[in-house]
């Protein structure tokens, strides 16, 4: 009888540690070491018409252009063509390359992927310009009740009412040590 959990059907922990060194392709020398060279490898990869033709469907389905020349740049150095530092220098470059390949074509195309908004930040953020304003034209506090953060909006939660600096000193009690065994008291 043989237990249906397949959650420990896997490799060891390490076992990506255990291959020989250098038969990684990162691991060995890369093929291009300076960036502008490592660019026009990609720029003649991305102008190939096929690989472009891909790129202009993709865009034109609505995929963000972001997120597509992120994994061709990652390509690159994940097949040992440049390394890690040469990637981070030439995205951006391949990207306005890109973008500017789509707009000659006619192709419209989204440039990056929607990011979510902190919206308790961007209020945090309001919260302190109107302070700074208050402060500015002599009020010691903004007077709207709503321009608390809302964390201190929730029920339960109320102002400090007094600073750090205003508390009483805490007394420590002192703790005595054993005065026998082995972390004992010398006598």
């Amino acid at each position: 009888m043989q237990p249906n959990d397949q959650s420990f059907n896997g490799p060891i922990p390490g076992a990506s540690l255990t291959h020989e060194l250098g038969s990684q392709p990162d691991e060995r020398p890369p093929m291009y070491v300076d960036p502008t060279e490592a660019y026009d490898f990609l720029v003649d990869r991305i102008a190939n018409p096929d690989v472009f033709k891909r790129i202009a469907v993709a865009a034109e389905l609505g995929v963000p252009l972001e997120l597509m020349v992120r994994p061709i740049v990652f390509a690159g150095w994940a097949e040992g063509y440049y390394t890690n530092d040469v990637m981070h220098l030439i995205a951006g470059p391949i990207f306005e390359l890109t973008g500017k390949l789509l707009e000659k074509s006619g192709v419209d195309y989204i440039p990056l992927a929607p990011r979510k908004q902190d919206e308790s930040y961007e209020n945090l953020l309001d919260m302190l310009y109107k302070k700074r304003e208050a402060l500015e034209q002599g009020l010691d506090e903004p007077t709207d009740e709503d321009e608390q953060p809302e964390m201190m909006q929730e029920e339960g939660v109320s102002e400090p009412t007094e600073s750090l600096m205003d508390q009483a000193p805490v007394e420590e009690e002192e703790v005595s040590a054993p005065s026998s065994g082995l972390m004992g008291r010398p006598e």
